[in-house]
């Protein structure tokens, strides 16, 4: 389902923790959103079919996002999000790949608990290396030690070789997931995943 005037008009409106405006985009099968109404600072679209999240135009005041729970979701647009400071991506599909291209100036804390990128060793320091300005990662504070951790696994290791490494390990995980798999629905879905870069 495409994100439509209609639906921004039966969507509720909450004050989060933070007491932010929070647009609440949740449970609504949404496949398709090319834009955002421009006066939210927090966006819930937990629990759609998002695959691809990227906006014809920025949405600038966007400082919190939760996509969590939109299994075959693997790209996010940064030019999407300029100002984006929290990301809550629990249960998607993130690869090194697409994290390794996030250029989020302002990101500070950021949840990927069950993300294909999650499976790979040194995932931690992975990603403490690949987004530097994060202060907490998967609900827990990054620490000094674990910044210097970071820099001595990866300071000499190139981008490319990090994703080799991580993808093999990532579709070996996969394959053995789809020869689990007893539903017709859950193995296409799987399938569906391993194909993507």
């Amino acid at each position: 389902m495409k994100l439509t005037s209609n639906v921004l008009e039966q969507a509720h409106i909450v004050i989060n923790p933070c007491k932010q405006s929070t647009l609440q985009l949740r449970d609504l099968g949404l496949s398709d959103i090319d834009w955002l109404p421009p006066h939210y600072a927090a966006v819930d679209l937990t629990n759609n079919s998002l695959i691809d999240l990227q906006l014809s135009s920025p949405a600038k005041t966007v400082n919190t996002l939760i996509v969590s729970n939109n299994p075959e979701m693997y790209h996010l647009e940064c030019t999407s999000f300029p100002a984006l400071h929290s990301l809550a991506a629990l249960n998607c599909n993130f690869s090194v790949r697409e994290v390794s291209r996030w250029k989020f100036p302002h990101l500070r804390h950021l949840v990927m608990l069950n993300n294909p990128i999650t499976q790979g060793e040194n995932y931690r320091y992975l990603m403490i290396h690949l987004l530097p300005s994060l202060e907490t990662l998967d609900l827990e504070k990054v620490r000094a030690h674990e910044r210097q951790e970071a820099e001595a696994l990866f300071a000499t290791t190139s981008v490319d070789d990090i994703i080799a490494s991580n993808s093999t390990s990532h579709q070996v995980h996969l394959a053995d997931t789809i020869s689990a798999a007893s539903d017709i629905h859950e193995i296409e879905r799987l399938e569906r995943m391993l194909a993507q870069p």
